[in-house]
């Protein structure tokens, strides 16, 4: 299952030695830095959040990735 972990550059939330726990817990993920965001990247950098989440959708297999592209897409319309 495609996995995708958002942090935000200014974030301590990810750590070196949990990307060791997630390398063993998740086959296929990435960690992706959002620049210029804290704790909550989603408010902190809103439009490098979206780029992030509607381009993972893009990629993920996961039968709710419509519904998910839908949303966004709506979301990115209304913010940019």
């Amino acid at each position: 299952v495609p996995t995708c972990f958002l942090k935000g550059e200014r974030s301590d939330y990810i750590l070196d030695k949990d990307k060791l726990l997630i390398n063993n817990l998740f086959y296929n993920y990435r960690i992706v830095s959002i620049s210029n965001a804290g704790h909550w990247l989603h408010v902190d950098n809103q439009s490098d959040f979206l780029k992030e989440v509607i381009k993972f959708c893009n990629i993920s297999t996961n039968p709710l990735t419509s519904c998910c592209r839908n949303i966004l897409a709506y979301a990115e319309k209304k913010h940019t």
